[in-house]
């Protein structure tokens, strides 16, 4: 199924600058993980392409790595990286849950208390995380995220944990 309600109009919205290149929802369906990738050229981004940027910024910042922000992020990188017990998948999710319940109760938060106008297919439904490969040293999660919108994307995230 194609991601419905993805917009590139970006009048009477906020924007945030795209730091995830090659992230372009609109070409890519629920079967089809989308590969982010950082990029030299700007551009702004509206939609779900914003949620997803907000997430994974959220997510993968360790709490307390902001001196001025110190409840800002999630223990996900920390935990992972000091999983004495190994990644298996039962450790894995675990950590995700409790990085996953922090993400939603900032973003319910902010989606209930802010003064925006905020359109749905920029509110965080719900994230789940559906699949992990490690590989040489790279943690790999394919995650679901779903817009209060009804839009339901997979994103592939990886990342270093050696």
């Amino acid at each position: 199924m194609a991601i419905s309600g993805t917009t590139t109009d970006t009048s009477g919205r906020t924007k945030d600058l795209l730091i995830f290149q090659g992230l372009d929802a609109t070409k890519y369906n629920v079967s089809e993980p989308i590969n982010i990738s950082f990029g030299t050229t700007s551009a702004y981004i509206v939609g779900v392409q914003k949620l997803l940027q907000r997430f994974t910024i959220l997510f993968l910042t360790g709490t307390g790595s902001q001196p001025d922000f110190p409840a800002f992020g999630t223990g996900f990188l920390p935990s992972v990286a000091n999983s004495s017990a190994g990644l298996d998948a039962i450790a894995l999710q675990h950590i995700f849950n409790f990085a996953n319940l922090k993400l939603s109760q900032v973003f319910k938060d902010f989606q209930d208390t802010t003064t925006l106008t905020l359109p749905k297919d920029e509110q965080l439904a719900a994230a789940t995380l559906l699949d992990f490969s490690v590989s040489s040293g790279n943690l790999s999660l394919t995650i679901g995220i779903t817009s209060k919108a009804g839009s339901t994307v997979q994103y592939v995230l990886p990342f270093p944990i050696a």
